[in-house]
This record gives structure tokens, sequence and C-alpha cells, in this order.
């Protein structure tokens, strides 16, 4: 039977039901719940005495849910015998105080599991990362505030003609292929910006949720690949098994949002074992060589090196070359 059997409650959005053994709550309105927005007293009741007895607690993407506001919540739980957390990037780097403070409420990591584990088990696809040169030091900008990052970040990443021109080449290029393929953005304005040039689809925050699964289907059910322009809102959360191709368009540093990111297109399915990330290597003394190394060691630990290819972008058969590998990695 589903779930063996086992009853199975929900807190969301238009229901509330706390009696079946096991419970799957969304964060969100748990706190709204516990809030003073919440007029209804004998729900308040209702959920306090739920926490208070509970023995088990399960918390998904704890990374994402550990702040002082959830701990408060979590620390209602004063009867557990169990307590379980997940998450596929526990510590962001950099970030002392916050990692201390989870590792603190919910102990150290106890069970590891490895990309390469996963993959043995058919569980996530086999996959390459190709990576492109841009030396930024070779290309004229403007009024560069060298001590900007914002400004420079717009400039060199969002509005760089060249660097654009490159992503709208690989899109043809997968396009051509007929690769089912996801294009992330951090920043809406530089997806608006590929999104007006190649005419594809772009979604983001600013759509509703409706759009948004809209956009998402027609993706999945395009049987002649298909393109999808994103912002940062399907780097985690979303699993697009059928997606082939991951594009990463900008520049970050944090090797969290690279893992997460990447987890986005590995999933298997009948007819896909194999996928592909498509990142960029920006060559700058500001800030852009360090992020770009930084996403690089991600992935050679992920990975290894010998499954990483990096072309130089100024190479004459830069694009012929990455269209050759993909067909060979795809074996198409």
């Amino acid at each position: 039977e589903r779930y063996g059997g086992i009853e199975i409650g929900e807190m969301r959005s238009g229901a509330f039901d706390t009696t079946k053994r096991v419970t799957v709550a969304m964060i969100q309105t748990i706190q709204y719940v516990l809030s003073k927005r919440c007029g209804d007293r004998a729900k308040q009741r209702q959920l306090k005495e739920y926490l208070k007895n509970l023995k088990f607690l399960t918390v998904d993407e704890v990374h994402d849910n550990c702040s002082a506001n959830k701990l408060k919540i979590y620390n209602k739980c004063v009867n557990l015998d169990f307590q379980l957390c997940l998450s596929a990037t526990p510590y962001r780097s950099g970030a002392v105080l916050e990692n201390l403070n989870l590792q603190k409420w919910s102990g150290d990591i106890v069970y590891c599991i490895s990309e390469k584990t996963l993959r043995d088990r058919g569980v996530l696809s086999d996959y390459k990362v190709f990576e492109l040169l841009v030396d930024h030091n070779d290309i004229h900008y403007d009024d560069l505030i060298e001590d900007d990052y914002a400004d420079l970040r717009k400039k060199l990443i969002f509005h760089s003609d060249v660097r654009n021109k490159y992503i709208i080449k690989i899109i043809k290029i997968l396009q051509k292929l007929e690769l089912k393929t996801l294009l992330l953005f951090q920043s809406v304005e530089h997806g608006e910006i590929i999104a007006d040039r190649t005419k594809l689809p772009f979604i983001s925050g600013n759509d509703s949720s409706k759009v948004r699964e809209q956009r998402k289907n027609e993706l999945l059910n395009n049987e002649h690949g298909g393109i999808l322009l994103a912002s940062d809102i399907f780097k985690k959360g979303v699993t697009l098994p059928d997606v082939r191709v991951l594009l990463v368009c900008d520049n970050n540093k944090e090797t969290a949002i690279t893992l997460q990111r990447k987890g986005r297109v590995l999933g298997t399915t009948k007819t896909k074992n194999r996928s592909l990330i498509i990142d960029f290597i920006d060559v700058y003394d500001e800030y852009f060589s360090a992020h770009s190394e930084s996403r690089l060691n991600t992935y050679v630990d992920s990975i290894g090196e010998e499954r990483i290819g990096i072309l130089d972008t100024s190479a004459d058969d830069c694009f012929s070359v990455l269209e050759n590998w993909i067909k060979k990695w795809f074996k198409l």
C-alpha cells in the first residue's frame, strides 16, 4: 500500500490535520498558526500540544531551516526520542557562527552519502562539467569601478555583450542537439536580457506559481529538447530529472549554491542516465577569478578532475569543440 499503509496528516495552506501517525508540515504554516496573526486559539493549543508530545522530528533542507525563529519552534518539541536533519549542504563556507549554531542544535554529521554511491545506485545520473574560460582582461569595458562588486558584476557578467554572446552560442548548440536544458541566473535582470535576445521563456519570483508550473511542464513535456531560463527560484527544492543540461550563467562563489544548483538536473529516468553542467571561468583579478576557482574546486571535489573539460573562448574552434564534446558525452 502507499506509504506502507500509514495514513499521512498534513499541515499546509488549507489543511491542518495532526491526528495521523505521520504528519508532513510546511514550516510557514506552523509559524503562522503560532503567531499573533492567527486568531484561532484552539488551533494554536492543538499545535502546541502536538509539538510537546512529538517523538520523531525530521527537518529537511536543514541549512535553510535553522534560523532563531525556527529553532524556537523546534525547541517546543521537548519530548523527542529521535531527530533527523537532512541536507546536501549543511555548512556554508565562511558562515562560521551560523554553522556552529546549527551544529549546537542538530549535532554534527553522523552519516554522509557520497555522490559516487548515489551514482552507483542509479539515483543520480553520471555527469560531466564543461567550463568556458572568459578572460575579461582582454575585453574593453567602459568606466569600471574596480572596488565596487555590484558595478563589476553588472558590467562584466550581466551586460557583457561578449559573454552574453557566448551564452547564446551555447543555447543554439543545445537547441540544435535537442537537449532539454535549464539556464540559471542569479539576477532577474540578466535572465531578462538573455530572454529578450533569444525569445525564450524566463521565469522568476515575479511570476505566479501557476505561470512557473506551466513553464516547467512545457519544458518537461517538450519532445524536442526545450530550453527554460529561470532565476534562482529553481536552484533548490525543484527536481527536473528529465533535464539533461544545466547552464550556469552568472558568477557566484558559494559552494552550497553550486551543489544545490547542479542537483536540479542530476536525477535519473528510464531514458536518462547522463547529465551535463556547463559553467564559466571568468578571469578577472577582482572577485571573479576567485569565485570561478571556488566553483571549479567544488566540481573537482564532487566528480574529479578527469570529468571536467575546460575550453578557452578566445580559441577559434572553441564552440565546435564544445559541440563535439557534448555529442560524444550524450552519444549523439
